[in-house]
């Protein structure tokens, strides 16, 4: 061990040598309770979740809310309005560490995963913002 050791390393090796055994997880099976855990969030943020009058608002207003977006997109005269890609995006989480949440309960870990289901929907949402 040194200075750049784990805090939790330190910790476990702190315990084997007072003889204490490593506690059980919380769960019997994380990465399941993980998995069902993002379901949830999942199923409770989804578009049919939303109250009927956001909805509707949604839908009328959706065609002229994306032409705005692509057009604020393509405009040549503003170079800050280029889309980010799906390498830049690869390249800037992965210079991101693994860490607790913050504030919003979002991980990089948590965004990490987001961008594996198809149409990459990290992707496009910082394209539209």
């Amino acid at each position: 061990m040194d200075h750049r050791t784990p805090l939790a390393e330190v910790s476990r090796n702190i315990k084997i040598v007072q003889g204490k055994k490593a506690s059980a997880p919380l769960h019997p099976d994380p990465t399941k309770k993980s998995n069902e855990l993002m379901q949830e969030w999942a199923d409770a943020s989804s578009y049919d979740c939303l109250p009927l009058l956001v909805r509707s608002a949604l839908a009328t207003n959706a065609r002229n809310r994306i032409g705005k977006i692509e057009a604020a997109l393509l405009d040549p005269n503003v170079s800050d309005n280029m889309p980010i890609t799906q390498e830049e995006l690869v390249r800037s989480l992965e210079k991101a560490s693994s860490s607790a949440p913050g504030m919003d309960g979002v991980t990089y870990d948590g965004i990490r995963f987001l961008t594996t289901i198809d149409g990459n929907p990290v992707l496009r949402l910082y394209n539209m913002i």
